[in-house]
């Protein structure tokens, strides 16, 4: 599933990446709920038979312990079988979803870095690079504070993000000018 996200991400299509992510997180989920489930199975057993031990059950005492014991086997099994059938994509947050998507994102950067641009040169085009190299690096900050903020940054990151836009603009028609 991960090599599938990371395929996904290569592929430009970040919506099926973002599920499988999704789907790598619930796995791993499952997989630690099962090992604490049965940590704790083998804990109660190991209680079980020394309380017997303890108590000097009879045969038939154990007999029906053991009984009681195999139905609760059988429960577990069917809760199992009902878990591992039903996906749930609610029990974890959408910021660890977000946090394996970067990773994932940051796979793919490394493996594949473009060569730098030299932003060297007197021309216009220099001056607006400049200008929307600075307006992404703003929106990318601005974005990352969002998420740290959450809903109550919405309003001042929009209006922080139009106040740039147009200070970016002004630049711009200055560089052009001149």
């Amino acid at each position: 599933s991960r090599k599938l996200a990371l395929a996904s991400l290569n592929s430009g299509n970040k919506v099926i990446a973002l599920r499988h992510a999704r789907e790598l997180k619930l796995a791993s989920q499952s997989r630690e709920k099962y090992a604490e489930s049965s940590k704790e199975v083998s804990e109660a057993i190991q209680i079980g038979a020394r309380a017997m031990k303890e108590n000097n059950m009879s045969v038939e005492e154990v007999q029906l312990c053991l009984q009681e014991l195999d139905e609760s086997i059988d429960t577990q099994k069917q809760v199992e079988q009902a878990l591992e059938s039903t996906p749930s994509y609610a029990e974890f947050e959408e910021s660890d979803i977000e946090d394996e998507f970067k990773e994932l994102e940051l796979e793919v950067r490394s493996a594949s870095v473009p060569s730098p641009i030299s932003k060297i040169g007197v021309d216009s085009r220099a001056g607006e690079e400049a200008v929307t190299s600075e307006t992404a690096e703003s929106l990318s900050r601005a974005l990352s504070n969002l998420k740290l903020r959450g809903g109550v940054a919405i309003e001042s990151v929009t209006q922080d993000s139009l106040e740039l836009g147009r200070n970016n603009r002004s630049k711009a028609s200055k560089l052009e000018a001149a």
